[in-house]
Parts: C-alpha cells; structure tokens; sequence
C-alpha cells in the first residue's frame, strides 16, 4: 500500500488566495482636481446610496469606456 499526502481544505484556500495575487490586475491611482464643496456632497451622496466614490468612479469609466 502506497502512502499519500492528504491536503486539507486550507491547503486549498492558500493555494486560491496565492493564484489571485499572481493573476491580479495591477491598480493605479486617478487623481483629479475638483472644488472642495463637491467632494463632499459627492463623498455624502455616495454614504447615502451604500457605495463608496472609487466604486461610482470606476461604473462611470467603465460605461464611457462601452460607448
């Protein structure tokens, strides 16, 4: 009878978490210049709707980028 290596599930989810890492898009940093009063009403308006502004600002890019 030959012996074998069980894996565990944990071994598993390593081995998951370490491909995504691997395979994972690199982000980069937008800024943009906006009025102060705005960034707050847009930082307010984006708590108020559950999301948060780089969500909002990432749909927004997407969809431009679509058309």
């Amino acid at each position: 009878m030959a012996l074998s290596i069980k894996s565990s599930n944990r071994d598993n989810v390593y081995k998951e978490q370490a491909i995504k890492e691997i395979t994972a898009e690199k982000i980069v940093k937008l800024t943009i210049n906006i009025p102060k009063s705005m960034h707050s009403e847009f930082k307010i308006a984006a708590i108020r709707n559950g999301t948060d502004m780089t969500d909002l600002v990432l749909n927004w890019i997407k969809q431009y980028i679509q058309k």
